[in-house]
């Protein structure tokens, strides 16, 4: 962990001194664990009678009296927690004493606490920073996750009290399934308001690991941290910043931590033990049996061995992973392993800053990162451009193994798994046959996916219509009324012909027909993508083909919809209405699970059957099939 995030300038060359000096500079107090919300992803917080069990409160003597030896130590920042800490009793009387000792101090609240006399007191006595953690939006996501529905109202109070007295406040935001949807309104919120927000996306497990515990995805964690970055620095400087990021990478020590902790900082907890930090709760020792200085010493000594799996200290990966020896004994039961969260973390948050190549579908324009180890197919390249300003972004990690899914689907059709969050879905996808997952396509935001994709499954990629399922182009089209079409898209006369029906009808066999009799073109064997322009209904062109492998990147006016039946005789007959409907609907490539796919799905066939002749085609394999559809589209007998 980093905390120099949270220090500029002269505070920050104090801390690299003390860090040189293995002074004790910065420190933090937990004085309770009591407070009073219930979040649900708490380990730390205590009731009543679970306090009494393990013992009273430091009192407010018992703090100045450890205080005093802080000062003497040399300690300059301090940060009183919780718990909430504003429920700590004698709280002010012990403020006030830490001020007047002139120590710089910051406090961590919920919030929810603080009204016009609380801040008149911090207007008195005024910290370096009053750090408020918003857990939402609403007092919905306050009562899911809080277990108050007025949560988030007191705690925006607190923050336009502290604004309105000239007090720094900064927003954390602790991101959960909860309210992971809500962590751009909470940035407006703040932006609009001037005030810096640190999203805290990676959830620590509690002491004894993470079973049990519903944090969001690695993935999604990544997505939140990289706009949280995007917002501090600006987008224009994403770009410089991963350079300087990984530029100052540097290899995890072989032994004692990463971070300052137990070097020039620390964390007393509220039974008076001394922890490298507030997340680490070993090595631990009572401030009653030591002194201060004696106490940070062994800690220090204590801390001067191996606390980091080998396999880390190598890893490509480490200038983008929030490792630390708490985090990977929480979640790993040891120090051995690597934990795998953090690893997936921080690929996907190194996909973000990676380089992007720019594809169109449609008009619909985005970018991917694609690793030179994927296999992209030729027919998804011809989608490739130069230019554009992408609406969507995809990220891509390949890994050994995907992360596994903490719930069953929510969904399962065909050889696919859902499941949804709200509008977005999380798809697994698998191999037909074998049944085997070989990628996990998630959306964390409104135009954002990351796709995990098994290395061991990467040969299956050179097939265009396992590549391009990763990337739900059905879903993002729809919305700009394009659809997929299930047909072979024939040019002819410089407009098309849709030969459709179910597979195996011989709809490609009938273009090939046309392209020997006829001189058309087959445009694309297996699929159209249809949308309506100016001029009529379009038909364009899109990276899967089938098995037909004939796959271009044109446009053609739709002339006709034409339905395969295999037949000894050859004739045409004119389809309408229920039964058009119920021939060509099966054929649009729908989201069934999606309420508002369905019925703009149903408004646009209505339309198409409203303006476009749709056929039944009776035919053999011959040039009489070819004929008959030819005299009824431009011959003299055409029907009505």
């Amino acid at each position: 962990m980093n905390e120099l995030i949270d220090f500029v300038g002269v505070e920050k060359a104090l801390l690299l001194k003390g860090e040189q000096e293995n002074l004790p500079v910065n420190g933090s107090l937990e004085l309770t664990p009591m407070c009073n919300l219930r979040c649900k992803m708490c380990y730390v917080r205590l009731s009543a009678k679970e306090l009494e069990k393990k013992g009273a409160l430091c009192p407010v003597s018992e703090w100045l009296r450890i205080a005093g030896e802080l000062k003497e130590a040399g300690t300059l920042f301090l940060m009183l927690s919780g718990g909430e800490p504003l429920t700590y009793p004698g709280f002010r009387e012990l403020y006030a004493a830490l001020k007047n000792m002139g120590f710089i101090l910051t406090v961590n609240t919920n919030g929810t606490l603080l009204d016009e006399e609380w801040a008149d007191f911090f207007l008195a006595h005024k910290p370096r920073r009053m750090n408020i953690t918003l857990y939402g939006a609403s007092g919905e996501e306050y009562e899911a996750l809080c277990g108050d529905a007025f949560g988030c109202d007191r705690a925006v109070n607190a923050i336009r009290l502290l604004s309105e007295r000239r007090i720094p406040v900064k927003v954390n935001f602790s991101a959960m399934p909860e309210n992971y949807d809500r962590f751009s309104s909470v940035l407006s919120f703040c932006q609009d308001k001037n005030i810096p927000v640190n999203a805290d996306s990676y959830m620590m497990p509690p002491p004894g690991g993470a079973d049990g515990l519903m944090r969001i995805s690695p993935c999604e964690a990544a997505h939140i941290e990289y706009e949280n970055i995007k917002q501090q620095i600006g987008e224009e400087h994403l770009s410089g910043y991963a350079e300087e990021r990984v530029g100052q990478r540097k290899p995890l020590p072989e032994t004692g931590t990463a971070c300052m902790a137990g070097r020039c900082s620390f964390s007393i907890d509220w039974q008076g033990n001394l922890r490298p930090c507030a997340l680490q709760s070993a090595p631990s020792l009572s401030l009653k049996d030591h002194s201060f200085k004696e106490a940070f010493h062994m800690l220090s000594e204590a801390l001067g061995k191996p606390l980091f799996p080998s396999e880390c200290r190598s890893c490509d990966q480490i200038a983008w992973c929030r490792i630390c020896p708490a985090s990977v004994l929480r979640e790993t039961g040891g120090l051995k392993e690597p934990p795998k969260r953090l690893c997936h973390q921080a690929k996907a948050l190194e996909s973000c800053f990676a380089k992007k190549s720019l594809f169109s579908v449609g008009g619909f324009c985005f970018d991917v990162n694609l690793a030179s180890e994927l296999p992209v197919p030729e027919n998804f390249n011809r989608f490739a451009v130069s230019e554009g300003d992408a609406v969507y972004h995809y990220h891509f990690l390949i890994e050994d193994g995907l992360f596994p899914m903490k719930k069953e689907p929510d969904l399962i059709r065909g050889d696919c798994q859902l499941f949804f969050r709200g509008t977005r879905e999380t798809r697994l996808l698998t191999a037909r046959g074998d049944g085997e997952p070989y990628a996990l396509c998630e959306e964390t935001g409104e135009c954002v996916s990351f796709i995990t994709i098994d290395r061991s499954r990467l040969s299956l990629f050179s097939l265009d219509t396992v590549f391009t399922s990763l990337f739900a182009l059905e879903k993002r089209l729809y919305k700009r009324n394009h659809f997929l079409f299930h047909c072979t898209f024939l040019s002819y006369r410089n407009e098309s012909i849709l030969f459709t029906g179910p597979s195996g009808a011989g709809k490609s066999t009938q273009g090939g027909l046309w392209e020997e009799h006829r001189g058309a073109r087959i445009v694309n064997g297996d699929r159209a993508l249809l949308s309506f322009g100016p001029s009529g209904l379009i038909a364009e062109g899109f990276p899967v083909c089938g098995s037909s492998e004939i796959c271009f990147l044109e446009t053609r006016r739709v002339r006709c919809i034409v339905v395969v039946r295999q037949a000894k005789e050859n004739r045409v007959e004119p389809v309408k209405g229920v039964k058009a409907w119920s021939l060509l609907y099966p054929q649009l490539m729908v989201n069934s699970w999606n309420r508002d796919f369905v019925e703009k799905a149903s408004a646009f066939l209505e339309r198409v059957l409203s303006e476009i002749p749709v056929y039944e085609l009776f035919c053999d394999i011959s040039e009489g099939a070819v004929d008959a559809l030819d005299r009824v589209l431009y011959g003299e007998d055409e029907m009505p």
